[in-house]
């Protein structure tokens, strides 16, 4: 396959959503508009991505502890979001990712070692997007994280998953030797989602930024979409030194392998200064339609991060 070949619209097995307006480009203005109805997730979430299954959304998102993974549904990409809940529960277990091909339904996620997992990434499979979902295997890994002193050889986790001809591009978290200081963004392929998964020989595909940018410090939670022509990466960011906390940005490329730039509006997306989204945003997913791109998030509340107060929400990319 060219390198250059645009890959469709992930959301239901690689199959296009309808074009937004033409306004996306690399030297295009990207501001954020927030829900008026935040959090649309009303429920300890950390929301990830969405995808349509008839006139229904359905998101995925993991509770307020670690090892659960949960749905919730919406008859708008703009919520508000109802729980349906747990679908999935493994001791470890985080970000998952929600995605259909051929009338069965996936949820990718990994096995957190930094609270005792094995630091793989597996899959479930249902018939239906609400389950009942069985973990593959005993369960069986589809990919791991590096051989020591690799750039990820201490966890792998946070896919998301396009689609292009036959072949499966995944772009995913990988940390090296300690927990949350080391993260960045690989690819990996494969000709089914069930895998083998092959890592790319050029990772990490997105690394931080120089000393004193926005994202300095580690840059994790890759969604991958396409439009305008190109590929576009949501990702999220911190800075080192302590300064604004998790934060989203955007990058584009021609090809999953990269290279990726990051778009000059960056950072699109930081905390909104009140309520559960004060201290920062994270995680989540871009969603296009006629309407736009539908942005879900986590939002990050003040104090010390806690799985259990965070909540999800909505918002807008609006683009000149």
């Amino acid at each position: 396959m060219s390198r250059r070949m645009l890959l469709r619209a992930a959301g239901g097995g690689g199959s296009s959503f309808p074009a937004p307006p033409a306004t996306l480009g690399p030297s295009s203005t990207i501001g954020i508009s927030r829900s008026g109805s935040n959090p649309t997730f009303n429920f300890n979430s950390l929301a990830e991505n969405m995808i349509l299954v008839g006139s229904t959304y359905w998101a995925v998102y993991q509770p307020g502890q670690e090892g659960d993974i949960a749905l919730a549904s919406s008859a708008s990409p703009d919520g508000p979001w109802t729980s349906q809940g747990t679908v999935i529960h493994v001791s470890k277990i985080y970000a998952p990712y929600l995605i259909e091909d051929g009338g069965t339904f996936y949820i990718f996620f990994g096995d957190d070692k930094g609270v005792g997992g094995d630091g793989k990434m597996y899959y479930a499979t249902a018939s239906t997007v609400n389950g009942t979902y069985t973990i593959a295997g005993s369960p069986t890994a589809i990919l791991s994280p590096g051989a020591t002193g690799a750039w990820d050889d201490y966890r792998v986790g946070e896919p998301s998953i396009l689609k292009s001809g036959s072949t499966f591009y995944m772009l995913y978290m990988g940390e090296k030797t300690a927990f949350q200081t080391s993260e960045r963004i690989g690819l990996a392929t494969a000709p089914a989602l069930t895998g083998p998964w092959t890592k790319d020989g050029g990772n990490p595909v997105l690394s931080p930024d120089t000393s004193g940018a926005w994202d300095d410090f580690i840059v994790a939670d890759p969604d991958m979409f396409a439009y305008g022509g190109l590929l576009w990466m949501l990702y999220s960011s911190t800075p080192s030194g302590g300064g604004t906390p998790w934060g989203l940005g955007l990058a584009y490329a021609t090809a999953p392998m990269g290279p990726w730039t990051r778009h000059m509006s960056n950072p699109i997306m930081n905390g909104s200064g009140i309520g559960f989204d004060e201290n920062g945003s994270f995680r989540g997913c871009v969603f296009t339609d006629n309407d736009g791109f539908h942005v879900v998030y986590t939002g990050l509340p003040s104090g010390s991060p806690n799985l259990a107060t965070m909540k999800g929400g909505n918002a807008m990319l609006v683009v000149s």
